[in-house]
């Protein structure tokens, strides 16, 4: 498997129901996914929010190892777009076991 195809079952699995905004997450030096109820694919279109991250700072946030606001406030993870929505969604990542 692939880091494409790796990554993009990692955000399958969120199953992010209470979010309808489409959300891309750009993992430098791979490449862009968008996320949008349990629809993911490569994307590298613009989208409400955009998350900004290294692969490792992306593993350790979507498996729970990292909390969103300390990466967030130490520039490892990057935003553009709609805050709310980032907030929103890190509320949810704080919350993965």
């Amino acid at each position: 498997m692939n880091i494409e195809t790796a990554i993009i079952e990692e955000l399958k699995k969120l199953q992010l129901g209470t979010i309808n905004q489409k959300v891309k997450f750009e993992v430098e030096e791979v490449g862009s996914f968008v996320f949008h109820g349990n629809e993911v694919l490569a994307s590298n279109e613009d989208r409400e929010c955009t998350l900004i991250a290294s692969v490792d700072t992306f593993k350790g946030l979507l498996r729970g190892r990292l909390n969103p606001t300390l990466i967030y406030m130490n520039g490892e993870l990057k935003i553009k777009g709609d805050v709310a929505i980032a907030m929103q969604l890190g509320r949810y990542l704080s919350n993965i076991d």
